[in-house]
C-alpha cells in the first residue's frame, strides 16, 4: 500500500488531492474460501494507518466507505447484525456486489468527496490566481439569478394574462353576433278571392 501511495504521489498533478476509499464488507453468506470480511477489516487497519488525519500522509483524505454500508444496514433492526452474522440484501444482493441502492448510496458518497476539488484549477502555481480571476468574471452571484428569474416569470405571466384577454374577447364576439333569419314564404289559395293566391310568410329558416 506504500509503494501504491508512491505510484499515485508521482503521477498526481500539481496541488492534486488523493481519497482513498476504505473496503466495503463482505457479507458472511460469501465464499470464504475466497475472502472474509475479516480480511477487509485488517486491510482498512492498514490504510488508516497509512491515510487520513492520524496517518502517515495526512495529505490523503480518507473516505470510510465501509463505515457508510453498514451504517446504513443497521438502521434497519433486521439487518443489525451485519456484516458479522447476517447478510444486508438491500445494500449487496450478489455476494460482495452491491444492488442498485447499494450503488446509489456509494456512488453519492463518492461524489460528496470528490465533488469540493473537481472545481480545482488543473494546473497549480501561477497560473491559478488568473484562473480565479477569469471565473470570477463570469460567476452569476445570488442577486443577479433572482433577477433574472423574476423577469422569467413576469414574462410568463404577461403572456398568460394577453392569452386570456384575448380569448375572452372572442368569446364575447361570438356572443354579440346575431343569427341570420331569413323568412320563406309559401302561397296559399284565398277562399274568398276566387281561387287567388296570397303570400304569406311562412316557416323561418335559422342559417
Amino acid at each position: 500500500m506504500e509503494a501504491m501511495y508512491r505510484k499515485l504521489r508521482g503521477a498526481l498533478a500539481p496541488n492534486g488531492t488523493m481519497i482513498f476509499g476504505t473496503t466495503t464488507p463482505v457479507p458472511p453468506s460469501y465464499d470464504s474460501s475466497k475472502r472474509v470480511n475479516a480480511d477487509v477489516l485488517e486491510l482498512n487497519v492498514r490504510a488508516r494507518a497509512l491515510f487520513g488525519p492520524a496517518g502517515k500522509h495526512p495529505d490523503v483524505r480518507l473516505n470510510d466507505l465501509y463505515g457508510r454500508v453498514v451504517d446504513a444496514c443497521r438502521r434497519d433492526p433486521a439487518t443489525a447484525c451485519y456484516p458479522e452474522t447476517c447478510d444486508c440484501p438491500l445494500m449487496q444482493n450478489n455476494g460482495v456486489h452491491f444492488s442498485p441502492a447499494g450503488q446509489r448510496l456509494n456512488a453519492v458518497d463518492v461524489a460528496w468527496w470528490i465533488a469540493p476539488f473537481a472545481g480545482a484549477p488543473a494546473d497549480a502555481g501561477e497560473r491559478a490566481p488568473e484562473i480565479e480571476k477569469h471565473n470570477g468574471e463570469y460567476r452569476l452571484e445570488h442577486w443577479k439569478v433572482a433577477l433574472v428569474a423574476q423577469a422569467f416569470l413576469l414574462s410568463a405571466l404577461g403572456l398568460v394574462a394577453t392569452c386570456v384577454v384575448y380569448g375572452r374577447a372572442r368569446a364575447r364576439r361570438r356572443g354579440d353576433a346575431a343569427p341570420m333569419v331569413a323568412m320563406t314564404t309559401r302561397r296559399v289559395p284565398d277562399p274568398e278571392d276566387d281561387g287567388r293566391a296570397l303570400d304569406r310568410a311562412g316557416d323561418t329558416e335559422m342559417l
